[in-house]
């Protein structure tokens, strides 16, 4: 009987945490205690903490709404990662520029800032519930990004299931190309996980 009980309470407090994680310190993702928070998404191999980035980025902290992100959202971390419905259509709608409003076709979504003296970085990433939600969105970010892309303000990835839109305002050239090279290469590392 008291397993029993146990086993309600547990189950009860999993569907109550499993709505949305945030990560403050991801250093801390292989520890038990974190375990029952995280929501199950591939979008966690994208956390970075500001130096894995770029050595002069930090990590912004969440005392100012999220930048680009509909009704000046205030998160309670950076990154944050949630399945939350709102959430999920307000990233997909900063993505697209506000063009795709809609969570259609997605599990889970991941917003990050940084910064630093001369500039921001954001990096907003999706994780599709299938290979054509993920086909249908690319091609539609390459298009909505694409002038950014050629003025180096913007890059879209993508790797299986996720698709990233990473944005600059003020980083030199060699600081935005590195920004890059590490995204390319934290979603390439996935593959050897």
């Amino acid at each position: 009987m008291i397993a029993r009980s146990f086993c309600c309470v547990l189950w009860c407090f999993a569907i109550y945490t499993w709505p949305s994680v945030s990560i403050a310190d991801n250093r801390n993702l292989g520890e038990p205690h974190n375990q029952v928070n995280m929501v199950m998404s591939e979008l966690y191999s994208l956390i970075f903490e500001g130096h894995e980035l770029h050595a002069s980025l930090t990590t912004c902290g969440t005392e100012q709404p999220a930048r680009h992100m509909s009704r000046a959202m205030v998160l309670p971390t950076n990154p944050y990662i949630s399945t939350d419905g709102e959430f999920v259509e307000a990233v997909a709608g900063s993505t697209s520029m506000g063009r795709r409003r809609t969570r259609d076709g997605f599990r889970s979504a991941l917003y990050a800032c940084y910064g630093n003296k001369k500039g921001i970085v954001l990096l907003r990433g999706l994780e599709a519930e299938s290979a054509i939600d993920a086909d249908w969105r690319e091609t539609a970010l390459r298009k909505i990004w694409d002038h950014n892309v050629k003025v180096n303000r913007a890059m879209v990835h993508r790797k299986g299931l996720l698709l990233v839109v990473v944005w600059h305002e003020g980083l030199s050239l060699e600081h935005w190309n590195a920004v890059n090279r590490n995204v390319t290469a934290r979603l390439s590392s996935r593959d050897r996980l």
